[in-house]
């Protein structure tokens, strides 16, 4: 690699305005880059609520400080590698939150009470949790798995390995959470198989979302003895000052990508050629646009939830079993252990107005957003690369780019078609062939994204004299 340093000439008096050099550094074209990445995967970051704890140690603090930062780190390494993941579960959210919103909207109209869209996906979030007066029990004793009823038995085991997976969060701080002893009662008081999410009722604290949240304000659980159906009164103001998204960091991150794409399209025009690693960035932010237009108003970084208060004499079999009866999805795994994980819903549950159940919203939007970041790597198709062999692999991994999740889309729809969740279902279930095609599918995916991430680094190396050419998009603003 050689080291070139450019020289440019400096005016000869005061009172000048200096134009851009008509030359651009690697490490210009690294910043610039890197800025638009960091602000689109950090700035459409919409991380669900995490477990509320109270640390009280300053290790405890360090450690749940070290923990939250993780779960981000790990986030923005999902959406680097994987944007069109995040764009189908925040799709799930919206079809949820749209299904259930005209009951809600209804329920709240009645009662002169408020709710939005916003109020949706904070619900969708965990921003919402149902806690109850103290009426607490010790762990489930192993005794009480002596039963002949295999239902009443895995619900046991499956309380007790929740209790004990909760209590293992007491190295970050004091757990608000406690398991209930109304609660229990009432859910293995259900004659019928039970579905994962309901275990998760088994403490003082409940996380429902918007379906079930739906079906327990319409059963009374938040109104008043008289077996009136309110729901719980919050201003959006109250949501919105929660919120700690950045309005300037969007506008710098959209500044920026514009930057970005102008520049791109104003060296195609004077055919000068472009990085690698700039098509690449192109392509990441094609995708977090989709999600500003989507979600600019979903609320960002809240780190406790609001609570409700509810008397426990609330708790009977016929609100579990109602809120049981909701439950029309599960992915059969933990969020934060008692909290829910967003999900998909079964194919017999259509969405009002769309004509199609979530699996389908989900698998199209899947399909649709892989399609755009592969086809966005697709231009860089006769660009200049440092082998033959490495044109080859980037012209091979963006087309698996493009057409893997499509692929898995078609599997998933297919297998979602006759896959229906009423149910046992145990922990981690999933059907097996669906569980192995998406293993092969992800691997593959993984293994082509990290390749032309690291081949867009690479080639920097080996751009061509006139990729170091600057355009007049040098004098625009943005950041880098």
């Amino acid at each position: 690699m050689i080291d070139f340093q450019p020289v440019c000439t400096l005016p000869e008096s005061k009172g000048n305005f200096v134009q851009t050099p008509n030359v651009r550094s690697t490490m210009e074209i690294v910043w610039a880059c890197l800025s638009v990445t960091i602000l689109c995967t950090w700035s459409v970051a919409h991380l669900d609520i995490p477990v509320h704890l109270e640390p009280t140690t300053k290790l405890q603090k360090v450690r749940w400080r070290c923990h939250r930062t993780w779960r981000k780190i790990k986030y923005f390494v999902l959406v680097l590698i994987a944007p069109e993941m995040q764009i189908s579960g925040l799709l799930a959210y919206w079809a949820m939150i749209r299904e259930a919103e005209p009951e809600l909207v209804a329920m709240a109209k009645k009662w002169a009470v408020p709710w939005s869209r916003t109020h949706g996906f904070f619900l969708a979030m965990g921003g919402m949790a149902i806690r109850f007066d103290e009426n607490y029990c010790s762990i489930i004793n192993n005794n009480n798995n002596n039963t002949d009823d295999n239902s009443t038995r895995w619900a046991i085991s499956q309380m007790q390995h929740m209790e004990e997976e909760t209590m293992k969060l007491e190295k970050y701080g004091r757990v608000n959470w406690r398991p209930h002893n109304r609660s229990r009662a009432a859910i293995l008081a259900l004659n019928k198989p039970l579905k994962v999410d309901i275990i998760r009722l088994q403490g003082n604290i409940w996380f429902l979302d918007n379906i079930q949240f739906a079906a327990a304000a319409k059963a009374g659980l938040f109104g008043g003895d008289s077996g009136t159906c309110m729901i719980p009164s919050i201003a959006t103001a109250e949501i919105l000052d929660r919120d700690k998204s950045d309005g300037l960091v969007w506008i710098l991150a959209l500044v920026q990508i514009t930057w970005l794409v102008i520049q791109v399209i104003t060296r195609w025009i004077q055919g000068l050629p472009t990085s690698q690693l700039e098509i690449s960035t192109i392509a990441l932010a094609a995708t977090s646009i989709f999600i500003y237009i989507l979600f600019w108003n979903v609320p960002r970084d809240i780190m406790f939830p609001m609570y409700i208060d509810v008397p426990s004499h609330k708790i009977t079999p016929d609100l579990i079993e109602k809120i049981h009866d909701a439950t029309v999805c599960t992915n059969g795994q933990f969020r934060d252990l008692y909290q829910l994980k967003y999900r998909t819903i079964d194919s017999t549950y259509r969405l009002r107005g769309l004509g199609m159940t979530t699996p389908q919203v989900v698998g199209i939007s899947l399909a649709g957003s892989g399609f755009l970041l592969g086809a966005v790597h697709l231009a860089a198709w006769n660009f200049d690369f440092p082998t033959e062999m490495e044109r080859t692999l980037w012209r091979t991994n963006s087309l698996v780019v493009m057409i893997a999740p499509l692929f898995f889309s078609v599997i998933y729809l297919v297998l979602n078609s006759h896959l229906v969740l009423n149910s046992h279902l145990v922990l981690n279930s999933q059907p097996r062939l669906q569980r192995r095609v998406f293993v092969t599918v992800s691997t593959v995916y993984f293994l082509s994204r990290v390749l032309l991430l690291v081949e867009s680094v690479r080639s920097l190396y080996f751009l061509p004299p006139g990729a170091f050419m600057a355009t007049w998009t040098g004098n625009a603003l943005h950041v880098g």
